[in-house]
């Protein structure tokens, strides 16, 4: 990512697989959690499954984040899904 720009929103979801393609079916992400500074974390619903949602700070280059799902069941393969909204910077 460029100097100029800031991470605005990051999404994390969780996408089961069927035969080496996603499917829309989710895993609901149980907790999710950051340790760079003044990150605000949430748990919002989305289509109807619990997603990590991660708001930094303006300004912010750069985030760290770690979190759990709930037991998937199925036992069908997953994969993690991050969405960044990135935006030029506003203080340039």
């Amino acid at each position: 990512m460029s100097d100029r720009n800031e991470i605005r929103q990051v999404t994390v979801s969780l996408v089961r697989m069927a035969e080496e393609r996603a499917t829309n079916d989710r895993l609901p992400v149980r907790n999710i959690s950051s340790d760079t500074t003044g990150v605000s974390i949430s748990l919002p619903d989305e289509n109807g499954v619990q997603v990590g949602r991660l708001d930094p700070p303006p300004g912010t280059t750069s985030l760290t984040f770690e979190g759990t799902s709930e037991e998937d069941m199925r036992r069908v393969e997953t994969r993690l899904k991050v969405s960044v909204a990135v935006a030029e910077r506003r203080d340039n």
